[in-house]
């Protein structure tokens, strides 16, 4: 049983280091990331749209 729980802590190791997920530290995020903390004890939903470059932005709440 214990090499179970050794082999699944190492699966998780290295699929969040591949997919390029950190652990919450004091370094400063790389160019081009965004870091959330919920300094609050409620949940919240964040939303967030992608859109190509040169896209206008725009004020929909809804998700179009």
């Amino acid at each position: 049983m214990k090499r179970r729980a050794l082999l699944s802590s190492l699966g998780v190791v290295v699929a969040s280091s591949l997919t390029g997920c950190s652990t919450p530290g004091n370094e400063e995020p790389p160019a081009g990331s965004l870091r959330f903390a919920n300094q609050h004890d409620l949940p919240h939903s964040i939303g967030l749209t992608v859109t190509g470059i040169g896209s206008e932005p725009t004020d929909s709440t809804n998700g179009d």
